[in-house]
């Protein structure tokens, strides 16, 4: 028999006991239970071509098999299609096949660019910091707080290198806002799903006498230390030791942050429009990065 595409499918009826009398020619309720009814050109009077079969019960049998391994070749077919590609953030590349998979890669972003909007629910955690605490806790996508872990190690590790100490806290901007992008408005922003998290600066301790690094370390950048993106990115020539330093640690920051792959995605930061005063990190299944 020739293969019936999935409309075709749906279109065909074979008709038991009591159907619902069919608008075509020769099918009545008293003898419904005869005809099969199989999708053919035909008149307008006669949308479906009508068909007597000796033996109907055999018949009904065989067709209905015949329909049922067509639709189990269509699903079988559909299944194993392969996906259609994700649809880029203008400016992003596709991921590798080292990018590791993410919980929230199949979730769709595109939508509308105006009228109403809804963000997926997804799960969501406080999360306070696990190596570094931040200035106040965040609602993010379990995955994500995994991630944020890994970014505190490198804020750690680069902070106490260049001052000699931790951060006491991380400033941010905020995590979950369901919302669109601001400067493409048919996307969904990570934040709606808290996905995505804004860094406008750090806070560090004053160094104690019996620390290791105070003698090391020049006694302008000793005491209580306040590092802003929006102050510090991009200091004047002539700006001071310690506003240099700041600038240092945050470039090296962001550079370390951009080699590692397996922590974020997304890298935005004063380079970006809109982005003059933090970084913008998140895991969108797509990689862009522009600080």
């Amino acid at each position: 028999a020739p293969f019936l595409d999935p409309l075709s499918l749906l279109k065909s009826v074979v008709f038991f006991g009591h159907a619902a009398q069919p608008q075509v020619r020769g099918a009545t309720l008293k003898n419904a239970k005869a005809y099969l009814f199989l999708p053919q050109a035909s008149s307008e009077s006669n949308p479906l071509h009508v068909r007597r079969i000796p033996g109907c019960a055999k018949v009904h049998r065989e067709a209905i098999r015949m329909m049922t391994a067509q639709l189990l070749v269509w699903i079988l077919a559909l299944a194993t299609s392969p996906a259609e590609p994700q649809r880029l953030h203008p400016g992003a590349e596709a991921l590798s096949t080292a990018d590791a998979p993410y919980p929230l890669d199949g979730i769709v972003r595109w939508l509308p660019a105006k009228g109403p909007m809804h963000c997926p629910k997804v799960p969501l955690v406080r999360y306070a910091g696990d190596v570094l605490p931040y200035a106040s806790a965040v609602m993010v996508h379990p995955e994500f707080a995994k991630h944020l872990a890994l970014f505190e190690a490198v804020i750690r590790d680069t902070a106490v290198e260049v001052y000699g100490r931790a951060p006491r806290s991380i400033r941010h901007l905020g995590t979950l806002n369901c919302r669109r992008i601001r400067t493409w408005p048919e996307l969904l922003s990570e934040h709606g799903l808290g996905n995505g998290i804004d860094i406008a600066g750090f806070d560090l301790p004053a160094l104690r006498k019996r620390d290791p690094a105070h003698a090391t370390t020049p006694p302008a950048l000793r005491g209580v230390l306040k590092i802003r993106l929006a102050q510090h990115w991009q200091v004047p020539e002539h700006a001071g030791e310690v506003a240099n330093v700041h600038a240092r640690f945050l470039h090296t920051l962001a550079a370390r942050l951009t080699e590692r792959r397996d922590i974020f995605r997304v890298l935005l930061g004063p380079a970006y429009p809109g982005h003059k005063d933090h970084f913008h990190f998140d895991c969108a299944p797509w990689r862009l990065v522009s600080i």
